[in-house]
């Protein structure tokens, strides 16, 4: 029977590029603080049937990304000695607008494309730029691939929102937020230089958009906006430890973007954002600012001309993700459902 020192071996799966090195970093450190023996091996790569639990993360981001090879050898495996698989999905969600009809058929073409690339080798640099396309269809048509295989035993997604659209693709899913790590950052005592900073893509449609009009409004009220796009580990925590406030406008409208609001909270950089659909565990008042968009630079100035409140806004979500939304606590509560899941399955063999 499980118990709460199980899983002891785990496998966990990382993408294989440093873009989600953050990622792999925190869940390590998680699984290990709860007594888990981990191996860490690429996705891509061929591993032995003989853990407890496999489990993968997104992102899902280019060719080794792919989830199918992490399908095909869990089908290789015989069921009675297969282990639970969990995966976190930390990606986006196709756009809930979208019809129904044309997500199932999309999605499905989108699954056939990744199939196809796996088995031409040769196509593979040649269609590369298709494995970048569709990349919200391409989580959901691998997700349904591996559930309608039976071996997805657990999904944990980060937000509720997520939850609510999956579930109405037939999934369960958890949720777990990300949860802090050293990794992810901490105050450095930096003298916080920049009155307002921008992190992200601003090449997306819809920042493109909306920015320049934004920034306007906030340089003729005398603050520039200092924009990284391309900012990772150290580099982009000394970053957010320079800036006093952090500006979140969505790359598309049903974003989640606990990850940014996690990456400030850690450095004690306050977040002032456009509404979002889901902000949860993160308070908007408590933790951070939420207001509507055409207010945005209007609220920038208030806090940046009343630092008291500022300081103790972004004190609160800094205790917030240092005392309770821990990596270590994110990754317990996987494990829990993972205990679950086992426990379920063990009756069901002996017909309890």
């Amino acid at each position: 029977m499980t118990n709460n020192s199980w899983p002891h071996k785990v496998l966990l799966l990382y993408e294989g590029t440093n873009f989600g090195g953050d990622f792999d970093t925190s869940i390590l450190y998680g699984l290990e603080a709860h007594g888990c023996e981990v191996t860490c091996l690429s996705r891509g790569k061929a591993w032995s049937p003989d853990y407890d639990l496999v489990l993968g993360y997104g992102p899902f981001t280019l060719q080794e990304g792919n989830i199918l090879p992490v399908a095909k050898q869990l089908m290789a495996i015989p069921e009675e000695k297969r282990p639970l698989f969990a995966w976190w999905l930390t990606e986006g969600i196709p756009n809930p607008n979208h019809p129904h009809w044309f997500v199932n058929i999309a999605s499905k073409l989108r699954l056939k494309a990744d199939q196809w690339l796996l088995t031409e080798q040769s196509a593979r640099s040649r269609w590369r730029d298709l494995a970048l396309k569709g990349h919200r269809l391409r989580i959901l048509g691998q997700l349904n691939h591996v559930r309608e295989r039976q071996l997805l035993d657990v999904l944990a997604v980060t937000s509720a929102s997520r939850a609510n659209y999956l579930r109405q693709w037939g999934f369960d899913p958890i949720v777990v937020p990300l949860g802090n790590y050293a990794v992810y950052g901490g105050d450095m005592g930096l003298n916080r230089d920049i009155e307002v900073g921008f992190l992200g893509n601003t090449a997306a449609p819809r920042r493109q958009q909306l920015l320049p009009g934004l920034f306007k409004q906030l340089e003729e009220r005398g603050f520039q906006v200092v924009v990284e796009n391309n900012l990772y580990g150290e580099d982009r925590n000394k970053f957010l430890n320079r800036c006093r406030i952090l500006l979140n406008v969505l790359r598309a409208p049903q974003d989640f973007v606990g990850q940014r609001f996690l990456l400030a909270a850690a450095n004690k950089t306050l977040v002032i954002s456009e509404p979002v659909n889901d902000s949860l565990p993160f308070v908007p008042g408590e933790h951070m600012i939420v207001t509507a968009f055409d207010d945005l630079a209007e609220k920038v100035h208030y806090y940046l001309t009343h630092e008291d409140e500022r300081q103790a806004l972004a004190d609160r979500a800094h205790q917030f993700v240092s005392e309770e939304l821990t990596a270590v606590n994110m990754v317990g509560r996987i494990l829990e459902q993972v205990r679950q899941t086992q426990a379920t399955k063990e009756k069901a063999k002996i017909g309890v």
